[in-house]
């Protein structure tokens, strides 16, 4: 980013929208999209005292992200293609624990937070604001780390790689492949037809 001293690019989008972050400027880190014509904007949530990252943009120039406040709790952002920034926290948990929040076409994101027993849980905000948890049966912890337009969602469950269809419930989900390998083992959900 011009007149900044360090730009760190986190996403690009597939129509070339490029969303990041700028730190170093003697204040806190900043979030930044570049448009298709190589423009900067700051994206600035409110109360951002500490800092943020915007994380993930769609080709439609919607942008996730995360931000400090000034109390220094985490929270998710979401940014709509007019500029309005919506922040949030997922339903319950403590606040999200961001291992950088990923956003589809259709505006759905997904992210991480801590719950009060310290476990690691991944939800889902759909771009009306509604909140689904994403549990997976006998596991502790998940970690979701992005998803793609078809709703599905790659996550790590106490540390396996797995790939999950969430929207459904689990009797409508089936393994379609497995991957085993040393120390870990992945497998890919799908929904049935």
């Amino acid at each position: 980013m011009p007149n900044e001293p360090n730009t760190e690019p986190t996403w690009i989008s597939n129509s070339g929208l490029i969303v990041g972050y700028v730190f170093g400027s003697g204040g806190p880190t900043r979030s930044f999209l570049r448009d298709l014509n190589g423009v900067y904007s700051f994206i600035d949530p409110p109360d951002a005292q500490g800092g943020s990252v915007a994380s993930a943009v769609n080709d439609n120039g919607q942008v996730a992200g995360t931000y400090v406040d000034s109390k220094d709790n985490v929270h998710d952002f979401f940014r709509d293609s007019d500029g309005t920034i919506t922040e949030f926290d997922p339903p319950s948990g403590n606040f999200p624990r961001v291992v950088n929040p990923r956003i589809n076409s259709a505006g759905t994101i997904v992210s991480v937070y801590a719950t009060p027993e310290g476990n690691l849980e991944s939800f889902l905000r759909a771009s009306s604001g509604d909140f689904t948890i994403l549990n997976m049966a006998g596991v502790a912890s998940t970690q979701a780390e992005d998803l793609n337009d078809l709703g599905e969602v790659v996550d790590c469950g106490d540390f396996v790689a797995v790939l999950v269809w969430y929207c459904l419930p689990p009797e409508r989900q089936r393994r379609l492949q497995q991957y085993p390998g040393p120390g870990w083992n992945a497998n890919l959900w799908r929904r049935r037809g």
